[in-house]
């Protein structure tokens, strides 16, 4: 496998899919790479807003927008 495909295949199994009523399809996001370790290896870990990349083609509004729902969603599950 060539470096593209190595580094297209890792985005991939490291993205997540997230329903916003903002947006009538689904929203694939990512962590950013620094906050992946924490991220999935630390029970306390709590992400910031910049730490989350939505990875679908969106307005930059929209986007940020989707951010702080998605955040806000996963700050709820933490509850």
């Amino acid at each position: 496998m060539t470096k593209e495909m190595d580094r297209a295949t890792e985005l991939l199994k490291n993205s997540f899919y997230f329903e916003s009523d903002l947006h009538p399809e689904k929203v694939r996001w990512r962590y950013k790479n620094e906050a992946l370790r924490p991220a999935y290896f630390h029970k306390t870990y709590k992400p910031k807003l910049s730490d989350l990349v939505i990875e679908t083609k969106l307005p930059k509004d929209l986007k940020l927008e989707i951010r702080r729902d998605l955040l806000a969603s996963i700050q709820e599950e933490d509850r």
